[in-house]
């Protein structure tokens, strides 16, 4: 995710830079056919925005991957009577295993003999 960020804003940062440098450059026409200057400063441009491209993908693919993971966690943690061990059923708070009493609601996470 970091990396995605990274990129984004060096990508972004990189694409307006070179957009406007090219804007204000009355030295160059950035028609073909192209100096040795205008392709320069033209593949940089196309670097910035791939840069900022890749970013906006890592940072897709890294939430994506993280709502899978979050997915299968819950998968993973579902006890019998699909109840989610480790996790109060009444507010959702992640517990450890052997608590009697939710700490946040109160909710006993003892079966009584008649719930079972």
């Amino acid at each position: 995710m970091i990396w995605g960020i990274l990129l984004s804003a060096f990508g972004l940062g990189g694409t307006f830079g070179f957009w406007n440098y090219i804007a204000n450059d009355i030295r160059y026409s950035y028609r073909s056919p192209f100096t040795s200057h205008e392709l320069t400063i033209l593949c940089l441009l196309f670097l910035s925005i791939a840069m900022l491209l890749a970013g906006i993908l890592v940072i897709i693919f890294a939430v994506i991957r993280k709502n899978n993971q979050d997915r299968l966690q819950r998968v993973e943690r579902m006890g019998p009577g699909n109840q989610m061990a480790g996790v109060c059923p009444q507010c959702g708070l992640n517990i450890t295993s052997g608590t009697e009493i939710c700490p946040r609601c109160g909710y006993s996470m003892i079966k009584s003999e008649e719930e079972l």
